[in-house]
Protein backbone atom coordinates (compact mmCIF):
# COMPACT_ATOMS: atom_id res chain seq x y z
CA UNK A 1 0.00 0.00 0.00
CA UNK A 2 1.42 3.56 -1.01
CA UNK A 3 0.91 4.77 2.38
CA UNK A 4 2.89 1.91 3.93
CA UNK A 5 5.71 2.17 1.55
CA UNK A 6 6.18 6.18 1.90
CA UNK A 7 6.58 5.41 5.93
CA UNK A 8 8.67 2.37 5.59
CA UNK A 9 11.16 4.05 2.97
CA UNK A 10 12.69 5.36 5.92
CA UNK A 11 12.03 3.31 8.65
CA UNK A 12 11.90 -0.60 8.12
CA UNK A 13 11.00 -1.62 12.22
CA UNK A 14 7.54 -1.34 13.26
CA UNK A 15 8.10 -0.19 16.09
CA UNK A 16 10.26 3.21 14.99
CA UNK A 17 6.61 4.12 13.63
CA UNK A 18 5.23 7.48 14.98
CA UNK A 19 1.48 7.10 16.15
CA UNK A 20 1.14 9.78 13.24
CA UNK A 21 2.20 7.33 10.48
CA UNK A 22 0.91 4.47 12.01
CA UNK A 23 -2.92 6.29 11.87
CA UNK A 24 -1.92 7.35 8.75
CA UNK A 25 -1.21 3.40 7.32
CA UNK A 26 -4.63 2.82 9.05
CA UNK A 27 -6.53 5.07 7.79
CA UNK A 28 -5.66 4.15 4.40
CA UNK A 29 -6.05 0.40 4.56
CA UNK A 30 -8.50 -0.06 7.24
CA UNK A 31 -10.97 3.08 7.18
CA UNK A 32 -10.25 2.89 3.61
CA UNK A 33 -11.81 -0.59 3.39
CA UNK A 34 -14.49 0.17 5.48
CA UNK A 35 -15.39 3.10 3.69
CA UNK A 36 -15.38 0.81 0.10
CA UNK A 37 -18.05 -1.78 1.68
CA UNK A 38 -20.30 0.81 2.86
CA UNK A 39 -20.22 2.32 -0.44
CA UNK A 40 -21.16 -1.02 -2.02
CA UNK A 41 -23.14 -2.48 0.39
CA UNK A 42 -26.59 -0.56 -1.02
CA UNK A 43 -25.79 -2.43 -4.46
CA UNK A 44 -25.33 -5.74 -3.11
CA UNK A 45 -28.91 -5.45 -1.03
CA UNK A 46 -30.55 -3.87 -4.28
CA UNK A 47 -29.38 -6.63 -6.14
CA UNK A 48 -30.76 -9.66 -3.75
CA UNK A 49 -27.43 -10.76 -2.09
CA UNK A 50 -23.60 -11.01 -3.03
CA UNK A 51 -20.31 -11.04 -1.08
CA UNK A 52 -17.35 -9.17 -0.63
CA UNK A 53 -13.76 -11.17 -0.68
CA UNK A 54 -10.68 -8.91 -0.16
CA UNK A 55 -7.31 -10.82 -1.53
CA UNK A 56 -5.45 -7.30 -3.08
CA UNK A 57 -5.80 -3.98 -5.39
CA UNK A 58 -8.39 -5.12 -8.01
CA UNK A 59 -12.58 -5.47 -7.39
CA UNK A 60 -15.46 -5.84 -9.28
CA UNK A 61 -18.74 -5.49 -8.40
CA UNK A 62 -21.48 -8.34 -9.60
CA UNK A 63 -24.26 -9.76 -9.80
CA UNK A 64 -26.72 -11.62 -6.92
CA UNK A 65 -24.94 -14.55 -6.25
CA UNK A 66 -21.50 -13.55 -7.37
CA UNK A 67 -18.91 -11.58 -4.88
CA UNK A 68 -16.40 -8.69 -5.36
CA UNK A 69 -13.65 -9.50 -6.54
CA UNK A 70 -10.75 -8.38 -4.58
CA UNK A 71 -7.85 -9.61 -6.82
CA UNK A 72 -4.06 -9.21 -6.57
CA UNK A 73 -2.36 -7.80 -8.89
CA UNK A 74 0.84 -6.04 -8.02
CA UNK A 75 3.20 -9.16 -8.83
CA UNK A 76 4.64 -10.65 -11.99
CA UNK A 77 2.44 -10.42 -15.36
CA UNK A 78 1.12 -13.90 -15.11
CA UNK A 79 -0.56 -12.94 -11.96
CA UNK A 80 -1.72 -9.65 -12.59
CA UNK A 81 -3.22 -11.09 -16.24
CA UNK A 82 -4.88 -13.92 -13.78
CA UNK A 83 -5.81 -11.98 -11.23
CA UNK A 84 -7.97 -9.40 -13.68
CA UNK A 85 -9.11 -12.66 -16.00
CA UNK A 86 -10.43 -13.97 -12.32
CA UNK A 87 -12.11 -10.46 -11.06
CA UNK A 88 -13.94 -10.41 -14.68
CA UNK A 89 -14.83 -14.54 -14.80
CA UNK A 90 -18.37 -13.15 -12.92
CA UNK A 91 -19.01 -10.46 -15.53
CA UNK A 92 -19.15 -7.72 -13.21
CA UNK A 93 -20.33 -4.47 -14.25
CA UNK A 94 -17.93 -2.42 -12.40
CA UNK A 95 -14.38 -2.96 -11.96
CA UNK A 96 -12.16 -1.13 -9.33
CA UNK A 97 -8.18 -0.78 -9.54
CA UNK A 98 -6.55 1.02 -7.30
CA UNK A 99 -2.98 1.92 -8.75
CA UNK A 100 -2.86 -1.90 -9.82
CA UNK A 101 0.56 -1.67 -11.92
CA UNK A 102 2.56 0.78 -9.48
CA UNK A 103 4.59 -2.00 -8.37
CA UNK A 104 5.97 -2.89 -11.35
CA UNK A 105 8.79 -1.72 -13.87
CA UNK A 106 8.60 0.35 -16.72
CA UNK A 107 8.99 -2.51 -19.56
CA UNK A 108 6.87 -5.23 -17.71
CA UNK A 109 4.39 -2.64 -16.58
CA UNK A 110 3.77 -1.24 -19.98
CA UNK A 111 2.72 -4.80 -21.31
CA UNK A 112 0.55 -5.61 -18.65
CA UNK A 113 -0.74 -1.85 -18.90
CA UNK A 114 -1.91 -3.05 -22.42
CA UNK A 115 -2.98 -5.83 -21.58
CA UNK A 116 -5.69 -5.34 -18.90
CA UNK A 117 -6.92 -2.20 -21.33
CA UNK A 118 -7.84 -4.75 -24.00
CA UNK A 119 -8.77 -7.26 -21.23
CA UNK A 120 -11.31 -4.63 -19.78
CA UNK A 121 -12.73 -3.12 -23.14
CA UNK A 122 -13.16 -6.67 -23.94
CA UNK A 123 -15.62 -7.62 -21.09
CA UNK A 124 -17.73 -4.04 -21.33
CA UNK A 125 -17.18 -3.17 -17.28
CA UNK A 126 -17.45 0.12 -16.68
CA UNK A 127 -13.74 0.44 -14.92
CA UNK A 128 -13.22 2.42 -11.98
CA UNK A 129 -8.87 3.48 -12.15
CA UNK A 130 -7.18 5.57 -9.86
CA UNK A 131 -3.78 6.67 -10.53
CA UNK A 132 -0.77 9.31 -9.98
CA UNK A 133 0.49 8.49 -13.13
CA UNK A 134 -0.88 11.14 -15.79
CA UNK A 135 0.23 9.35 -18.75
CA UNK A 136 -1.02 6.43 -17.61
CA UNK A 137 -4.33 7.87 -16.81
CA UNK A 138 -4.34 9.53 -20.62
CA UNK A 139 -3.78 6.17 -22.26
CA UNK A 140 -6.29 3.92 -19.64
CA UNK A 141 -9.14 6.47 -19.45
CA UNK A 142 -12.47 7.61 -21.48
CA UNK A 143 -12.94 10.21 -19.08
CA UNK A 144 -9.98 11.24 -16.25
CA UNK A 145 -11.29 12.86 -12.69
CA UNK A 146 -8.43 14.74 -11.45
CA UNK A 147 -8.73 14.89 -7.70
CA UNK A 148 -6.63 17.92 -5.20
CA UNK A 149 -6.71 17.28 -1.14
CA UNK A 150 -10.13 14.67 -1.72
CA UNK A 151 -11.96 17.10 -3.83
CA UNK A 152 -13.01 16.56 -7.49
CA UNK A 153 -11.21 20.14 -9.70
CA UNK A 154 -11.86 18.70 -13.13
CA UNK A 155 -13.73 16.38 -15.09
CA UNK A 156 -13.61 15.26 -18.77
CA UNK A 157 -11.97 13.46 -22.02
CA UNK A 158 -8.07 12.85 -21.79
CA UNK A 159 -7.45 15.38 -24.11
CA UNK A 160 -9.95 17.65 -23.15
CA UNK A 161 -8.12 17.93 -19.71
CA UNK A 162 -4.77 18.25 -21.43
CA UNK A 163 -5.46 20.76 -23.47
CA UNK A 164 -8.27 22.96 -21.59
CA UNK A 165 -6.86 22.61 -17.71
CA UNK A 166 -9.20 24.42 -15.12
CA UNK A 167 -5.91 25.26 -12.88
CA UNK A 168 -2.61 25.63 -12.52
CA UNK A 169 -2.48 22.26 -10.70
CA UNK A 170 -4.11 20.17 -13.44
CA UNK A 171 -1.79 21.39 -16.06
CA UNK A 172 1.24 20.76 -14.03
CA UNK A 173 -0.41 16.97 -12.61
CA UNK A 174 -0.55 16.09 -16.15
CA UNK A 175 2.78 17.00 -17.89
CA UNK A 176 5.78 19.36 -16.97
CA UNK A 177 5.02 23.42 -17.64
CA UNK A 178 7.37 26.31 -18.04
CA UNK A 179 6.46 29.09 -15.90
CA UNK A 180 6.09 33.08 -16.24
CA UNK A 181 4.38 35.65 -14.49
CA UNK A 182 3.21 38.77 -16.33
CA UNK A 183 0.67 41.71 -16.40
CA UNK A 184 -2.37 41.99 -18.41
CA UNK A 185 -2.40 44.99 -21.33
CA UNK A 186 -5.11 44.97 -23.49
CA UNK A 187 -5.88 41.33 -23.53
CA UNK A 188 -2.74 40.01 -23.37
CA UNK A 189 0.32 39.59 -21.66
CA UNK A 190 4.10 39.66 -22.42
CA UNK A 191 6.75 36.76 -21.65
CA UNK A 192 10.27 36.05 -22.85
CA UNK A 193 8.76 33.59 -25.58
CA UNK A 194 6.11 36.18 -26.84
CA UNK A 195 2.73 38.04 -26.25
CA UNK A 196 0.42 35.57 -25.53
CA UNK A 197 -3.40 36.02 -25.52
CA UNK A 198 -5.20 36.58 -21.88
CA UNK A 199 -9.19 36.93 -22.56
CA UNK A 200 -11.13 37.34 -19.76
CA UNK A 201 -8.87 39.23 -17.38
CA UNK A 202 -9.30 42.81 -16.23
CA UNK A 203 -6.50 45.47 -17.62
CA UNK A 204 -3.34 44.79 -15.15
CA UNK A 205 -4.40 41.31 -13.51
CA UNK A 206 -1.30 39.57 -12.37
CA UNK A 207 -1.00 36.27 -13.80
CA UNK A 208 0.90 33.40 -14.69
CA UNK A 209 1.85 31.61 -17.91
CA UNK A 210 2.28 27.91 -18.10
CA UNK A 211 3.79 27.07 -21.33
CA UNK A 212 4.05 23.16 -22.39
CA UNK A 213 7.70 21.99 -23.45
CA UNK A 214 6.73 20.62 -26.52
CA UNK A 215 4.59 24.51 -27.26
CA UNK A 216 8.40 25.90 -27.68
CA UNK A 217 9.09 25.35 -31.37
CA UNK A 218 12.90 25.89 -32.02
CA UNK A 219 13.81 27.50 -35.01
CA UNK A 220 16.91 28.40 -37.12
CA UNK A 221 19.27 31.08 -36.09
CA UNK A 222 18.48 34.34 -36.97
CA UNK A 223 14.54 33.23 -37.76
CA UNK A 224 11.94 35.07 -35.83
CA UNK A 225 11.47 34.71 -32.43
CA UNK A 226 12.80 34.69 -28.95
CA UNK A 227 17.06 34.27 -28.52
CA UNK A 228 17.77 31.50 -26.21
CA UNK A 229 21.04 29.15 -25.93
CA UNK A 230 21.30 25.86 -26.24
CA UNK A 231 22.26 24.12 -22.91
CA UNK A 232 21.63 20.21 -23.21
CA UNK A 233 20.10 17.99 -25.70
CA UNK A 234 18.70 14.49 -24.87
CA UNK A 235 17.09 12.14 -26.73
CA UNK A 236 14.27 10.57 -24.60
CA UNK A 237 12.17 7.91 -26.61
CA UNK A 238 10.69 9.28 -29.52
CA UNK A 239 11.19 12.66 -28.44
CA UNK A 240 14.06 14.74 -27.53
CA UNK A 241 14.23 17.13 -24.82
CA UNK A 242 16.30 20.66 -25.10
CA UNK A 243 17.15 22.59 -22.11
CA UNK A 244 17.52 26.24 -23.34
CA UNK A 245 18.49 29.51 -21.46
CA UNK A 246 17.21 32.66 -21.81
CA UNK A 247 18.45 36.23 -21.18
CA UNK A 248 18.34 39.19 -23.59
CA UNK A 249 14.59 38.26 -24.37
CA UNK A 250 13.61 37.88 -20.38
CA UNK A 251 15.33 41.81 -20.20
CA UNK A 252 12.81 42.88 -22.27
CA UNK A 253 10.06 41.29 -20.80
CA UNK A 254 11.48 42.66 -16.88
CA UNK A 255 13.57 45.06 -17.50
CA UNK A 256 16.37 45.29 -15.43
CA UNK A 257 14.93 42.74 -12.85
CA UNK A 258 15.03 40.22 -14.95
CA UNK A 259 16.09 36.71 -13.17
CA UNK A 260 20.07 35.70 -14.31
CA UNK A 261 19.31 33.34 -17.36
CA UNK A 262 15.76 31.89 -17.34
CA UNK A 263 15.86 28.11 -17.47
CA UNK A 264 13.43 26.56 -20.15
CA UNK A 265 12.71 22.83 -21.19
CA UNK A 266 11.41 22.52 -24.92
CA UNK A 267 10.55 19.06 -26.23
CA UNK A 268 10.10 18.11 -29.94
CA UNK A 269 9.68 14.62 -31.90
CA UNK A 270 11.94 12.91 -32.83
CA UNK A 271 15.90 14.32 -33.21
CA UNK A 272 16.92 18.15 -32.85
CA UNK A 273 19.39 18.93 -35.03
CA UNK A 274 20.93 21.31 -32.76
CA UNK A 275 24.54 21.22 -30.95
CA UNK A 276 25.47 22.55 -26.68
CA UNK A 277 25.72 26.44 -27.15
CA UNK A 278 24.31 27.50 -30.47
CA UNK A 279 22.27 30.11 -30.32
CA UNK A 280 18.64 29.44 -31.83
CA UNK A 281 15.27 31.51 -31.86
CA UNK A 282 11.51 30.20 -30.07
CA UNK A 283 8.55 30.47 -31.34
CA UNK A 284 4.69 29.60 -29.20
CA UNK A 285 2.26 27.12 -30.20
CA UNK A 286 -0.45 29.00 -28.37
CA UNK A 287 -2.62 25.56 -28.16
CA UNK A 288 -0.33 24.89 -25.45
CA UNK A 289 -0.05 28.07 -23.40
CA UNK A 290 -2.63 28.41 -20.47
CA UNK A 291 -2.91 31.80 -18.43
CA UNK A 292 -4.01 31.42 -15.04
CA UNK A 293 -4.58 34.18 -12.24
CA UNK A 294 -1.72 34.63 -10.34
CA UNK A 295 -1.51 32.37 -7.41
Amino acid sequence: NNAARSVFASSKDLEALSAQQFMDIYSVNVVGAYQMTRAVAPYIKAQGGGAIVNVSSISAITGAGSSIAYAASKGALSTMTTSLARALAPEPYLVLLDEPFSGLDPELRGRVRDDSMHLLKTSGAATLFVTHNAEEAMMMADRVVVMRDGRVVQNGEPEEIYCEPASPFVAAFLGEVNRFDGLVAEGRVETPLGSVAAPGFREGAAVQVLVRPEAIRIGEPESAGAEARIEAVRMVGRSTLVHLTLAAAARGVYGHDAPEGIHLHARSPGRVLAGEGEVRQLSLDGEQVFVFPRE
